[in-house]
């Protein structure tokens, strides 16, 4: 139930990865006190970018569930826990990265070693992977009643990065200060190139559809690659190399930038290994982040194109294969208990373009999505003025003023509604 807690958790994970211990967890909201329901949402919502999560509260003065405090805790919580069960693959992926390689959890300085990273101005935010960059609320800076807040020293390395949540880009070697962090929000960046394995929300892994399999993909300027791990979960036949590889590759135009081309290819080449169990038969799904609809969706299997068409009906949008669609306000806000204030807050994503193909044998089979067109212009980059705008979310905001300003959805306890904070 302090902040203190976080705040010297933070360095600790980092350091025990430095250590050779990339397996590190602690107890939520921590294993005495309690009672601080901004505390317990920001330590669920941090760990979500953390190789594991646990619940102790022996010596507590009340529980440290995630629905301990009732609502909107219980919905925010709830919504970082299936995003974690999201991340399953890519979390996975870098485990086994870490047996040999760099620990999950990375101190900046193990992938932009500089004058800045090799001190403690960074000891308060760490990498998650090769691709999340995560800057906790580890303290109360500006805080409202409602726990809503600001982060301060926010360094982002060189390259470009990508509010996660609203799809703001960022250019990299700068400090963000005053970076708004309602409840719900954890600041949490994406590089520029990444590719990330994801599955869909779970309660835990017997509900994992082996079947399926998504890449969610931030195309930036140069390629990139990144190799899917999996095995069995449960044995260590993983030491008689039982386990499977996927290599993911991203290539913008090799003839220009890709911010004029717009035309960036993503390859999955055929999985190679296997293990007991296994399932090869897999839906793929792209989900490619944009802001503009592109002028050409191409998808090969083993070099033989697929017919794609577009899913016009949310049945198709949700299970049809062989289907393209272009999402232009993905909502975040999916897992709220239902009927309670929260779940009537509306939290928008950047725009995606899916495609998701239909199932094939992914040993022997190269996957292509070409995708010409691509464009990514977020609406925040033409900000024009500053000001102050509230108003109930469901009353809902001209789209003039989203184009023309940030908005941020933040939560009032209080008033138990949800309003918009333009800056």
């Amino acid at each position: 139930g302090q902040w203190e807690y976080i705040r010297f958790h933070i360095p600790t994970y980092i350091g025990a990865g430095l250590s050779g211990m990339p397996n590190i967890t602690s107890d939520v909201d921590g294993i005495f006190g309690g009672g601080n329901l901004p505390v317990n949402v920001r330590d669920f919502e941090w760990k979500t970018f953390t190789p594991m999560q646990l619940n102790m509260d022996g010596w507590g003065t009340n529980p440290k569930y995630p629905h301990a405090f009732g609502e909107p805790a219980t919905s925010i919580n709830r919504w970082y826990l299936k995003l974690k069960s999201e991340l399953l693959p890519y979390t996975y992926s870098i485990a086994h990265e870490a047996v040999d390689g760099k620990p999950m959890i990375r101190a900046l300085f193990l992938d932009y070693p500089n004058r800045y990273t090799l001190g403690k101005a960074t000891q308060y935010e760490f990498l998650y992977g090769p691709s999340f960059l995560v800057a906790p609320i580890y303290k109360e800076t500006e805080a409202d009643k409602q726990g809503n807040d600001i982060r301060n020293g926010i360094y982002l390395p060189e390259g470009q990065w990508i509010d996660y949540f609203n799809g703001q880009t960022y250019e990299g070697g700068r400090i963000l200060n005053q970076f708004d962090a309602p409840l719900w929000k954890l600041p949490v960046f994406v590089k520029a190139g990444a590719i990330i394995p994801m599955t869909k929300p779970n309660n835990n892994v017997s509900e994992i559809d082996k079947g399926f399999r998504a890449y969610e993909l931030y195309p930036g300027t140069t390629n990139t690659t990144f190799t899917e791990y999996d095995d069995d979960g449960t044995t260590v036949d993983y030491l008689k190399n039982k386990a499977a590889r996927t290599v993911i590759k991203m290539e913008p135009n090799p003839k220009g930038n890709l911010r004029e081309s717009g035309h960036v290819t993503v390859t999955v080449e055929p999985t190679q290994g296997s293990f007991d169990g296994m399932v090869k038969e897999k839906v793929t799904e792209f989900r490619l982040n944009a802001t503009a609809e592109p002028r050409s969706v191409k998808a090969r299997v083993n070099g033989k194109k697929v017919k794609l068409r577009e899913a016009k009906t949310d049945e198709e949008r949700a299970t049809a294969t062989n289907v393209y669609y272009f999402d232009a306000a993905p909502e975040l806000n999916r897992f709220a208990t239902p009927g309670s204030a929260f779940a009537k807050m509306s939290v928008k994503k950047n725009p995606q373009l899916i495609v998701r193909l239909a199932a094939t044998d992914v040993t022997t089979s190269a996957i292509e999505l070409d995708v010409k067109g691509y464009q990514y212009a977020p609406a925040d980059s033409l900000l024009r003025s500053t000001g102050t705008l509230s108003a109930p979310a469901g009353a809902g905001v001209p789209d003039s003023c989203r184009a023309a300003y940030s908005l941020t959805p933040k939560w009032d306890l209080q008033a138990n509604a949800d309003y918009y904070e333009v800056a």
